[in-house]
């Protein structure tokens, strides 16, 4: 068994019987791909710049990249809940009626842009990060604002968190 797995587990207590199977075609891939980083290749290097070191145009009609390999990555996530994201959708809308991003300044509505596809949905922002917990603690709904993605990017830009209040750069 996997160190990490199983010290995940006994945190958790309990075991997922998927996990070691998953662990272990996540290792069968890597150890097949013939992508690794270790291949002292330059191929990389272009994407800053040129052969010489020089910038590279971003308008040159010519340029390129390889994407769409396929990356196997590990990560941590704070575990969030679906059931507090649902209620708040819900008391805003029985509330106001509809979904508006609430930083000041935008009131972005998803419905109202985009019609069907757009209705119930919105992002929902942390007001209380949870990055900044040292524990896992209680969210209530107060604790959670509609957000739309382009204010939710902004927030977040830069690995940081900012308040919604002036967020938006009104000229």
């Amino acid at each position: 068994m996997f160190a990490i797995y199983q010290a995940t587990c006994e945190r958790l207590g309990g075991t997922e019987d998927h996990f070691p199977d998953y662990f272990q075609s996540y290792l069968d891939a890597v150890a097949g791909d013939d992508n690794s980083d270790d291949d002292d290749s330059d191929d990389d290097e272009h994407l800053d710049g040129d052969e010489n070191g020089e910038p590279v145009d971003s308008l040159n009609p010519e340029l390129s990249g390889v994407e769409g390999d396929i990356v196997y990555a590990m990560r941590r996530h704070r575990r969030r809940e679906q059931r507090l994201r649902d209620e708040k959708i819900k008391a805003v809308l029985e509330a106001t009626g509809r979904l508006r991003c609430e930083v000041p300044g935008c009131g972005f509505d998803f419905l109202e842009v985009y019609g069907e596809i757009g209705e119930g949905f919105a992002h929902m922002h942390h007001l209380k990060p949870l990055g900044d917990r040292s524990e896992p603690s209680e969210t209530k709904l107060d604790d959670l604002a509609i957000v739309c993605a382009n204010c939710h990017a902004m927030v977040h830009r830069g690995g940081t968190t900012r308040p919604l209040e002036g967020l938006i750069n009104r000229r």
